[in-house]
């Protein structure tokens, strides 16, 4: 699967609790490891205290957090690795270095 692929769902509830402020993916290969991928917001500015809900999941210049999880989360619970400031090519490489992974 491709980036590109990746089927986003309005996620993340902003401080007034009902406005969507960002997206998540997910991705199962084969192997049953999942990787989550979440779009990284907007920083509270001075100007912005409130920042801006994204426009959608895959603007230019937008950053990600990948966390991925092992085929055996349901005893573990906890994922094996978490990435911040990802962008669309480094989530590639997560994304194919995970279904790489044998069990």
């Amino acid at each position: 699967m491709n980036f590109t692929e990746l089927e986003w769902n309005q996620d993340c509830l902003g401080y007034d609790g009902v406005t969507m402020m960002g997206f998540q993916a997910s991705y199962s290969p084969e192997n049953g490891y999942v990787v989550v991928v979440d779009c990284k917001l907007n920083e509270p500015t001075e100007e912005q205290p409130d920042p801006e809900p994204l426009p959608s999941a895959t603007e230019a210049g937008q950053l990600y957090t990948v966390s991925v999880f092992p085929w055996d989360r349901l005893e573990n619970g906890t994922s094996l690795s978490v990435e911040e400031n990802c962008d669309s090519a480094r989530v590639q490489v997560i994304m194919n270095e995970t279904a790489a992974i044998t069990v």
